[in-house]
């Protein structure tokens, strides 16, 4: 019985995402996750040698300062993107959320934990 639960389960989450093409070689993935503006997050797993990246190729940080009027980070936004970088293990690297995978079997836990920080710094906004 568990591997049945553990099917449908690998099935439910699958269908949740959509993945197409992305730029530069990458895999787009639509989440169904929504940034407060209705916008759907959009992920990028990229295939490196030492495994895959998953990214939001600067969409977070984008739309940010599109949508919050922003023109630079308070010191405070500083201090909550390291909470965030520490409660997800993504990293914030010149405006791109991104977490390394060693392989495959970590590429859902990636897309869950990247999208959860882009849930999270789109809450900067509020502390512009």
């Amino acid at each position: 019985m568990p591997t049945n639960i553990r099917q449908q389960l690998r099935d439910g989450i699958a269908a949740l995402y959509d993945c197409k093409d992305g730029p530069h070689g990458t895999t787009a993935i639509l989440t169904p996750f929504i940034f407060p503006n209705g916008d759907l997050l959009e992920l990028f797993v990229e295939e490196t040698p030492d495994g895959f990246v998953v990214s939001d190729l600067g969409e977070t940080w984008g739309w940010l300062f599109r949508t919050s009027g922003m023109d630079d980070l308070t010191p405070d936004c500083h201090k909550r993107i390291r909470e965030i970088e520490n409660s997800t293990d993504v990293q914030f690297q010149r405006g791109i959320l991104l977490y390394r995978c060693n392989s495959d079997v970590d590429l859902a836990s990636g897309v869950h934990l990247v999208a959860q920080a882009a849930m999270q710094m789109a809450e900067l906004r509020h502390h512009a």
